[in-house]
């Protein structure tokens, strides 16, 4: 984590201390190796504050690349209402495009709905996440990115 210069034993570039909130709200370390996380290496790192590298990327627009989202769910109206979800509301019943069995969490049985729609190749709409006709790889992988996410 420190190309330029040898750093053997400190090479966990912990920044912050354990327990201790970072301003950004990013990690407790930038990755970057004590021994090049100085200000004499690079103007403005320090060993003392996780300043480096950190970079947060929040995927919510599987879809719509700036379309109409009413309901600000990251599901674009025109997804929602190809696969029969409400483009007004952002949770609840038939809400969330990827919450196959509405119960307002994306999960693992969220997921095994997905694959059972793809291995039945009946192509039902609720599940062609992408509204291309088919139900395959990239709805499920729009299903896998969601996992996690509730209301």
């Amino acid at each position: 984590n420190c190309p330029l210069i040898a750093n053997g034993g400190a090479q966990s570039g912990q920044d912050v201390p354990p327990g201790t909130p970072v301003s950004d709200g990013g990690p407790p370390t930038d990755s970057i190796g004590a021994a090049c996380d100085t200000t004499t290496q690079d103007a403005g790192l320090s060993p003392t504050v996780a300043n480096g590298h950190y970079h947060e990327s929040i995927i919510k627009d599987f879809n719509c690349n700036g379309a109409a989202d009413t309901d600000d769910d990251g599901w674009c109206d025109a997804i929602e209402t190809a696969v029969g979800t409400s483009t007004t509301l952002a949770c609840g019943t038939s809400a969330l495009p990827v919450d196959f069995n509405d119960d307002q969490a994306v999960n693992v049985q969220d997921r095994a709905l997905m694959v059972s729609a793809i291995l039945g190749g009946t192509n039902p709409a609720r599940f062609d996440l992408n509204d291309d006709a088919s139900v395959g790889i990239l709805d499920r992988a729009a299903t896998v990115i969601s996992q996690g996410f509730s209301c």
